[in-house]
């Protein structure tokens, strides 16, 4: 996970320009003020800003069943992305300076590799940040936060979930000198969660503010066209005794502004011993351009399927997504995501790694 999200952070980072170049953004379509009016909802409008990060570092846990060695070993990574709300969404732009801003982020954050405790999950956070200086930035965030836990529970390994609160303190350091909007971030995070551990952890890393993005596109006379997207990658089950295997998607996706629908064939393999499963999913995303060229996005719903190694019966569970995409043509662009299927049977969990090429067809 960790070599995965390096690689594609840092592609990201060497490729993007400080502000818009070309008039045509990765839908294919214009970046007139009208498409944007058209299609974004109004707190998300006035000109507001996009945000990622990736950061490493180390922490301990604390309480419910730890035991041994509580350090993260050096494992912990927070990866996020978000999006600059208006304050007038809350009812107070009055008390807001020009030095403050409010963001909505979506994030992913692995709490390392304690002993018996491999825990990461899910979170969204409303972030608070405010300008000290004109190079240094704090910010706040704090949000709800789904977690899975791999751990042996009275002598049985479960996939343990629990929802609790991620709490963020961060200090972002500008690193304009080599590109708009790029920075050091070093953060705090705290987790906190009733009956089973919390955790604490620095995380050192970089980020970029985009200021100006490609707008949303407006429907064309021709409707939304329907994007196809094949993917191949790795599968991991969530439990020891299990292989990692090849995995497979086929999706098609349609996009509505800041919002999309996919729906998605999936094949992820046989791990040996506990899982050989495969489905149909369908979910919902929130998508935010950052240039022309790239987007991010935040996908869940549910996913239908079969586990060949299990009873065979078929079942829903859960999907959830973190993608960035890259167009390569009007009509062509590359992705790579990461999504963890989710049981809700404290077992056969797994995270899925892919990467694929998506065409445009129609519109």
């Amino acid at each position: 996970m960790k070599t995965f999200t390096l690689c594609l952070f840092l592609s990201l980072l060497c490729s993007l320009p400080a502000r818009a170049q070309t008039p045509l953004n990765n839908y294919g379509a214009s970046n007139s003020p009208v498409d944007q009016a058209a299609s974004t909802p109004k707190f998300l409008e006035n000109g507001s800003g996009a945000y990622v990060s990736a950061a490493f570092g180390n922490g301990r846990v604390s309480g419910g069943n730890t035991t041994g060695d509580r350090t993260m070993k050096w494992r912990a990574l927070s990866v996020r992305f978000g999006k600059d709300i208006h304050p007038s969404i809350f009812g107070a732009t009055s008390i807001f300076s020009d030095r403050e801003k409010i963001r909505a982020d979506f994030v992913h954050y692995n709490e390392g590799h304690p002993d018996n405790n491999h825990r990461d999950g899910f979170g969204i956070q409303l972030v608070y940040s405010h300008a000290l200086h004109h190079n240094v930035t704090a910010e706040f965030g704090v949000g709800p936060y789904l977690s899975m836990n791999t751990t042996e529970i009275a002598g049985v390994q479960v996939n343990d979930s629990n929802l609790g609160a991620l709490l963020s303190l961060a200090l972002r350091i500008n690193l304009d000198q080599y590109s708009q909007g790029l920075h050091m971030r070093i953060a705090l995070n705290h987790v906190a969660m009733r009956d089973v551990h919390s955790s604490n952890a620095i995380l050192v890393g970089l980020g970029k503010y985009f200021s100006e993005m490609p707008a949303y596109p407006a429907a064309s006379t021709h409707g939304h066209p329907i994007w196809i997207g094949l993917a191949a990658g790795r599968s991991n089950t969530n439990q020891l005794g299990t292989d990692s295997t090849s995995s497979f998607s086929l999706e098609a996706k349609q996009y509505r502004g800041p919002w999309a629908g996919s729906i998605a064939a999936i094949v992820e393999g046989d791990d040996g011993s506990r899982v050989d499963r495969r489905g149909i999913a369908a979910q919902g995303w929130f998508v935010q351009p950052l240039t022309e060229k790239w987007t991010v996005s935040a996908g869940v719903g549910p996913y239908v399927a079969q586990n060949e190694r299990g009873s065979g019966n078929t079942r829903v569970l859960g999907l959830l997504t973190l993608q960035a995409e890259r167009s390569v043509f009007k009509s062509m662009k590359v992705f790579a995501n990461f999504s963890r299927v989710k049981t809700f049977a404290e077992k056969n969990d797994r995270d899925l790694f892919r990467i694929g090429l998506m065409k445009q067809f129609g519109g």
